[in-house]
């Protein structure tokens, strides 16, 4: 499946499955997509990224349920909050896991 970008003709945001290709303006987009500008990420691979989308969905589908739990005033909120830290913090380190930030150097 190929995946067509057009350079701010519409809005459209679809986040890359694996085996999906995205072409910008009619060019394939290299294997790895270059890393965030923050210090200790490095380029990731198309299906590094797609790995970490899977996750980050259903980390919401997760995340949305407790807050229909949230609502219910039978529910004893500490454990809900506590629930919910550990759930966001188990996706954060599963995302961590695939992504594998380094340390970085410090100008001392």
């Amino acid at each position: 499946m190929k995946i067509n970008i057009h350079s701010f003709q519409d809005l459209c945001v679809h986040e890359i499955q694996p085996g999906e290709e995205l072409i910008v303006e009619g060019s394939v987009v290299a294997e790895k997509m270059s890393g965030l500008p923050v210090a200790g990420y490095r380029p990731q691979s198309m299906d590094a990224i797609a790995r970490a989308n899977a996750l980050k969905q259903m980390e919401e589908r997760v995340l949305r349920l407790l807050d229909e739990l949230k609502a219910d005033p039978e529910i004893d909120q500490r454990w809900l909050a506590t629930g919910r830290t550990d759930i966001e913090k188990g996706f954060s380190c599963a995302v961590r896991s695939i992504f594998k930030p380094g340390r970085v150097e410090l100008p001392e």
